[in-house]
């Protein structure tokens, strides 16, 4: 994920000669009531690996500090164990 203020630059012939688009997407455009499930299933069957998704393991009085490194752009993912 972009910081708040990034930009992006990019070759403006490619979008009108190739017809190229540009589309935002927040959390893979996911339908969770749709998506879970197979989610779930890739992730049970190895397909999906979500570990690599966890930067760290914290403790519920860590949470200051991994909210603080998450808006520093420190970590990816932090989960409370």
């Amino acid at each position: 994920m972009a910081a708040a203020d990034a930009t992006i630059t990019l070759p403006a012939v490619p979008l009108f000669l190739q017809e190229k688009r540009l589309i935002g997407s927040f959390y893979g455009s996911a339908q969770i009531r749709r998506n879970f499930a197979d989610l779930v299933a890739l992730a049970e069957s190895g397909q999906l690996d979500i570990g690599s998704a966890v930067s760290r393991r914290i403790r519920l009085d860590e949470v200051n500090d991994a909210f603080r490194a998450m808006e520093a752009g420190e970590v990816i993912r932090s989960v409370i164990c």
